[in-house]
């Protein structure tokens, strides 16, 4: 059977290990994500690790298992901050 990860998750850990780690190291270069076979040992396409990154930034604070790297965080929809709110007229 699916563990609960795999069950509640919409990335699972290992998943979201795998891409936190491309996406430290290349932020949102998706071509060089792809052909460095060291971080993407998996040989994703670039299609793929694009699908993958997309799917990790809509993630709730609560579902992130891991660190999420710096590079992307301000692509992350957990860690955004409005603007609209300070503002008042």
């Amino acid at each position: 059977g699916k563990t609960f990860a795999q069950r509640k998750l919409p990335v699972s850990i290992e998943d979201q290990k795998y891409i936190s780690r491309c996406l430290a190291k290349h932020g949102d270069d998706y071509h060089s994500m792809m052909r460095d076979i060291k971080t993407n040992d998996m040989q994703h396409t670039e299609s793929k690790l694009k699908r993958m990154a997309s799917r990790f930034y809509l993630l709730a604070e609560e579902q992130v298992k891991v660190d999420i790297p710096e590079k992307v965080r301000h692509l992350m929809t957990c860690c955004r901050v409005d603007v609209d709110e300070n503002e008042e007229d």
